[in-house]
């Protein structure tokens, strides 16, 4: 689905998206965006990271993609 129909399909158990793709890409990563409507934007989560950062920014390929879902 594309980004802002994973946006609208969130749930309480998978409040995050992530795309298909970054699964193999980094699969020990577990890359997760959580939209928020705050100056935040879009906070990013990893494993590897002990914060979220906020402010993700996508490029135009990552907002036409079509690979998008939501997660826990």
């Amino acid at each position: 689905m594309y980004i802002h129909e994973a946006i609208a399909a969130r749930t309480d158990e998978r409040p995050y998206i992530t795309r298909e793709s970054w699964k193999d890409k980094w699969y020990r990563l577990h890359v997760r965006l959580l939209p928020t409507n705050t100056s935040d934007g879009m906070v990013y989560l990893s494993e590897t990271q002990e914060t979220p950062r906020r402010g993700w920014q996508p490029r135009a390929e990552e907002l036409l993609a079509s690979d998008w879902i939501a997660t826990n």
